[in-house]
């Protein structure tokens, strides 16, 4: 594999495979409902391989500058067009693989609108989870894949920079005259 297609494989890991987790969630609650076997599956993968693909997407936006890294009101844009469209594309695939019709209940308008309403939503969750593991995926390949030393550098700055923060508010709320550290004035 050829390097820049390997470092765009590494980076779009996290966001496919929480598409991926979320799919196996819908699979897990379908079978927690009773459904069969072969549709419990066929749920699992008709919305997990969507997802994962806008997981995808939404990273390969980020690596190129496209969205903000971190940021909440982008993903939360985004979201909101890629939810509907991978429900959407869920919902015929169930329809086919299933031999039944596609369920629009309202039409396929109030549909896709209330998709983007728990896109929205799925955001928040898309977020967090990929905040809190990324980072940790970062750190394994920030040595060979450039984008990933990008990340790296911009969270260390930024926790550096809320450290700053936290020492400068605390010593503002000390009394005058008192040291930062006891045990250093005494030295």
């Amino acid at each position: 594999m050829p390097p820049g297609l390997r470092n765009t494989a590494e980076l779009v890991l996290p966001g496919a495979m929480i598409g991926l987790l979320a799919g196996a969630i819908v699979g897990g609650l379908a079978a927690f409902g009773g459904l069969p076997a072969g549709t419990t599956a066929i749920s699992a993968a008709a919305l997990g391989i969507p997802l994962a693909a806008a997981g995808a997407g939404y990273e390969l936006l980020v690596a190129r500058g496209r969205l903000r890294l971190g940021g909440i009101a982008p993903a939360a844009l985004y979201w909101l067009f890629a939810f509907p469209a991978a429900r959407l594309v869920d919902q015929a695939l169930v329809a086919v693989l299933t031999g039944s019709t596609p369920d629009y209940r309202g039409g396929v308008a109030a549909f896709v609108v209330w998709q983007a309403i728990v896109g929205s939503l799925f955001s928040i969750g898309f977020i967090w989870i990929r905040e809190h593991l990324s980072p940790l995926w970062w750190l394994r390949i920030y040595h060979h894949n450039p984008v990933a030393q990008r990340y790296v550098a911009q969270y260390t700055q930024q926790a550096v920079m809320a450290q700053e923060r936290k020492e400068a508010k605390q010593a503002r709320q000390r009394p005058s005259g008192q040291a930062a550290d006891p045990g250093r004035a005494r030295r």
